[in-house]
């Protein structure tokens, strides 16, 4: 299953998908993702054993309904772009995205949790970096698998869905990073959500 979904994150969905092969791979890249995720939220509170436990639920959290807020805009976006896309694939598209994205959170954590650990200053650049660079991968592969193979005048129909689902993904999570905070050792702008902006001088915004 991890070589098929590391084939789905690429673009390349099975020729011979079925509806029994398709809740598979779902679940096996959201199962997956969580695990991935709780990693990485482990690592970036190593320094604190309470907050590497509590982020072990609250980062998959984050996770898992961010894309669960996303998806009625993204399917009715999907729906109303009349793209010859099957909603099966487009899901199994975002699914093998998120895998990607959090994956790369999981094989940076070890990185993350010795940083923190040993390094006051290069811990929290770390801790952050890692997760905008997974957020990157997974916004890179779900618009590329959107477009890979299809006919040049489909890959619009194909894009808008995807862009709906990460704008609308990147629009709740910080609400929800905010909700479940603390979960860096250190405060980030993200511990307020939206209402940092309200905190900013008025020369700022």
């Amino acid at each position: 299953m991890f070589s098929d979904l590391l084939d789905v994150a690429r673009g390349r969905l099975p020729e011979d998908l079925g509806p029994a092969q398709g809740i598979r791979l779902l679940s096996g890249a959201a199962l997956s993702s969580l695990a991935f995720v709780a990693a990485w939220g482990i690592a970036a509170g190593s320094t604190d054993a309470v907050l590497a436990l509590s982020n072990a639920a609250k980062v998959p959290m984050v996770l898992l309904f961010s894309v669960l807020a996303a998806l009625p805009a993204g399917l009715l976006a999907h729906r109303l772009s009349d793209s010859s896309e099957s909603t099966r694939s487009l899901l199994l598209t975002l699914g093998g995205s998120i895998f990607a994205g959090s994956l790369v959170a999981a094989v940076l954590a070890p990185l993350v949790a010795v940083y923190y650990l040993s390094s006051a200053w290069a811990g929290p650049y770390l801790g952050m970096g890692s997760a905008f660079l997974a957020v990157g991968v997974a916004a890179v592969l779900l618009f590329r698998g959107g477009v890979r193979g299809a006919p040049a005048t489909e890959r619009k129909s194909r894009l808008i869905p995807k862009l709906v689902f990460a704008a609308v993904t990147l629009g709740v999570m910080p609400q929800f990073i905010a909700l479940a905070s603390p979960i860096l050792p250190e405060h980030t702008i993200f511990d307020e959500g939206i209402d940092v902006v309200d905190a900013m001088p008025a020369e700022v915004r």
